[in-house]
C-alpha cells in the first residue's frame, strides 16, 4: 500500500502539498500508487497514513510538508515516462488504438474490422500508467470476449465472420501478453505509476493516444462503421 498527495508550486515556485479548502476545513488529493485512484483526503487521514505516503513528512511541530522521496527523482521519473511511451508505441502498433475518457477515467480499445471499428472499455478509474493494470485488463476483456454475443448484432448491420471474431479476440490475448512481457523487459517499476500520474497528468502519454474530455458511456462493445 503506497500513496502519492497531489502538488503544486507555491508564489516562490517552491514545490508544496496541493490543498482546497472545502467548508472551512483543508483537504488533500491522495492517489493510489497502484492503482491510480484518487480521492479527496483531510489532515487527520494524512497523518494516520503518514507511514504509506510517499511523498509527505510529519514535522515536529505537526505540520505537513512536501518531501521528494529519493526513490522518484524527477531523472528517475523521465526515464521511466519514455519507457511507458516506447511500451505502448510498440505493442499498439499502427493498427490498434487506446482513447482515454477523462471524465471517467475510462481507457478503451480501438479494433479495426472488415467494416468499421470495435470499442471496448477497459474498465474506469484506470491509471494508463500502471501497466500492469492494463495488461490484466486486456486479460479480462479477451476472457470474457464471447463470439456468439455478436450473432444477436447481425440485424443492427454489425456483422463478421465467425475467422474474424477468433482473430480479433486472439489480438486481444497478444497485446496483453506484450504489454507483460515489454513491461518486464524494459524493467518498468510499476511503483512509479502512481507518481507519473502525479506529475505529469495524461499531458505525458497524449503524444501516444487520445485523451477525450467527455465519458465513456457505451455498454459492453459498441461498433462505428468505417466513413
Amino acid at each position: 500500500m503506497s500513496y502519492i498527495l497531489k502538488t503544486g508550486f507555491n508564489e516562490n515556485d517552491t514545490e508544496v502539498l496541493y490543498r482546497a479548502k472545502v467548508d472551512g476545513e483543508f483537504y488533500y488529493l491522495a492517489i493510489d500508487a497502484e492503482t491510480g485512484s484518487f480521492g479527496p483526503v483531510d489532515k487527520s487521514w494524512v497523518i494516520n497514513n503518514i507511514g504509506y505516503i510517499d511523498n509527505a513528512i510529519l514535522s515536529k511541530d505537526g505540520k505537513l510538508k512536501f518531501y521528494k522521496n529519493k526513490r522518484f527523482s524527477d531523472e528517475k521519473m523521465s526515464i521511466q515516462l519514455e519507457k511507458v511511451k516506447d511500451i505502448y508505441t510498440y505493442v499498439m502498433g499502427d493498427n490498434y488504438k487506446l482513447q482515454y475518457y477523462k471524465a471517467t477515467s475510462s481507457l478503451v480499445l480501438v479494433i479495426p474490422v472488415a467494416d468499421g471499428y470495435l470499442y471496448n472499455t477497459l474498465g474506469q478509474n484506470i491509471n494508463p500508467y500502471n501497466l500492469k493494470r492494463v495488461y490484466k485488463s486486456l486479460l479480462d476483456l479477451y476472457n470474457k470476449f464471447d463470439i456468439h454475443y455478436f450473432d444477436t448484432k447481425v440485424q443492427n448491420g454489425w456483422h463478421w465472420g465467425q475467422e474474424e471474431l477468433e482473430k480479433t479476440k486472439e489480438i486481444i490475448k497478444k497485446i496483453s501478453v506484450d504489454f507483460k512481457n515489454v513491461t518486464i523487459t524494459q524493467n518498468y517499476n510499476h511503483d512509479c505509476g502512481g507518481v507519473l500520474y502525479n506529475r505529469y497528468g495524461l499531458n505525458g502519454l497524449k503524444t501516444v493516444f487520445d485523451v477525450r474530455d467527455y465519458k465513456w458511456s457505451y455498454d459492453k462493445w459498441y461498433w462505428r462503421q468505417k466513413v
